[in-house]
């Protein structure tokens, strides 16, 4: 079984800025959008300051995230609405954005399933040799950071530490970097990063891989092998999308986190459950989700993926890929503070939260090409003829 890779790590930041928690608030999209007009034409400081201590309990859509961020302009609030945004990419949009349509009986369900099938077994394997550009915007919030542990003074261990009570702290930016992607033979190839402004060791931060194809084979094998059933429709840019809802149990899973400890990480295989979008006349797969749901003693961490695909061309001819993703994930990362003495070391623990921000660019194929040089000899005037 192909696997999907998800390896996770954190990045050491250099505490230049001192924490500044807020209080956190969920509203639904209308209440959003209400308090939006009652901060229209104040300083992009204080917009984005309360989008930043906002989250939402419904999806943000492409359509609204866009009219947001032509209403609110600035880079600041620009970044708020982002994360904002796609914090909620794993929720349900609003009601009133979900379309009345009758679901499709059962067997029109399993039709719809099994043209999907069909496309991730021969579609995707018909993809041409290509590469593309990985554009990632990374924000991470300051409980993370060196200096910023989640621990009362003087406490000394874990005892006592509820990650419940912890302050909710913003996603700020924590740089952009550019990643060639090769898909060669079916196979995806990371290349190296390119105009890297990421903060500290651009090696490590969060990252993921699989999008180009390996996710939802395996994905899809896994969601009918456990348990996949109708959710609802969607209004795609194209029509309507076909959303189905899966679950993958315990042990038959293949999504691969890594989980940071005190030098070294731990890979595990939580379960997961998630939403596939189909298009119910071709069966192409245009958005998918992956939840982790982990299993004591990780039960208070996080892990999801989205990746929504869509027509790109890539050598005269058009194909569907992945053109947008988000990466969340929150995880304790223990800290050792001592040693207090050799053998007990003291400690402490950080709660990490990480979003990345992806968009999938500039696809081209790889192709040979030769051009034959004819020498192309220019007409010069005849000499004239000697003297007699």
């Amino acid at each position: 079984m192909r696997k999907i890779f998800w390896p996770l790590s954190f990045l050491l930041l250099n505490l230049t800025f001192a924490a500044h928690a807020v209080p956190l608030k969920r509203v639904s999209i209308a209440e959003f959008e209400q308090l939006l007009s009652e901060v229209k034409g104040q300083p992009e400081a204080k917009v984005a300051k309360l989008v930043s201590g906002l989250e939402l309990t419904e999806r943000a859509s492409a359509v609204r995230l866009a009219r947001w961020e032509s209403e609110f302009p600035g880079r600041h609030s620009q970044d708020a609405f982002t994360v904002l945004a796609d914090s909620s990419a794993f929720y349900d949009l609003p009601a009133g954005e979900t379309p009345a349509t009758a679901p499709p009986d059962t067997e029109a369900q399993k039709a719809i399933l099994g043209k999907s099938i069909d496309y991730v077994q021969t579609t995707i394997n018909r993809l041409p040799d290509f590469y593309a550009t990985r554009k990632t915007e990374n924000y991470q919030d300051m409980l993370g950071r060196p200096g910023s542990f989640n621990r009362s003074s003087g406490q000394t261990s874990l005892a006592g530490l509820d990650p419940k009570v912890i302050p909710h702290e913003p996603l700020l930016d924590a740089g952009k970097s550019s990643l060639m992607v090769r898909y060669v033979d079916g196979r995806e190839i990371l290349g190296t990063k390119k105009n890297d402004r990421s903060v500290g060791d651009p090696s490590n931060t969060l990252t993921t891989h699989g999008e180009f194809g390996p996710i939802l084979v395996a994905i899809l094998d896994e969601a009918v092998k456990n348990k996949i059933y109708w959710g609802h429709w969607e209004q795609g840019t194209a029509g309507a999308i076909a959303v189905f809802r899966y679950w993958v149990q315990l042990g038959q899973s293949s999504y691969q986190v890594m989980i940071p400890q005190i030098n070294r990480s731990e890979k595990v295989f939580p379960a997961y459950h998630g939403e596939i979008g189909i298009d119910p006349a071709t069966g192409a797969i245009l958005r998918i989700t992956v939840v982790a749901d982990f299993a004591p003693p990780n039960q208070q961490a996080a892990s999801s993926i989205l990746v929504e695909y869509g027509t790109v061309a890539i050598g005269g001819k058009s194909f569907i890929c992945p053109v947008h993703g988000v990466a969340l994930a929150r995880f304790a990362v223990p800290d050792a503070l001592g040693p207090v003495n050799r053998i007990d070391p003291v400690v402490a623990t950080r709660f990490r939260t990480e979003l990345n921000d992806v968009a999938f660019v500039e696809y081209h194929q790889f192709r040979g090409e030769s051009r034959i040089l004819v020498d192309n000899p220019i007409d010069t005037p005849e000499p004239p003829a000697p003297p007699k």
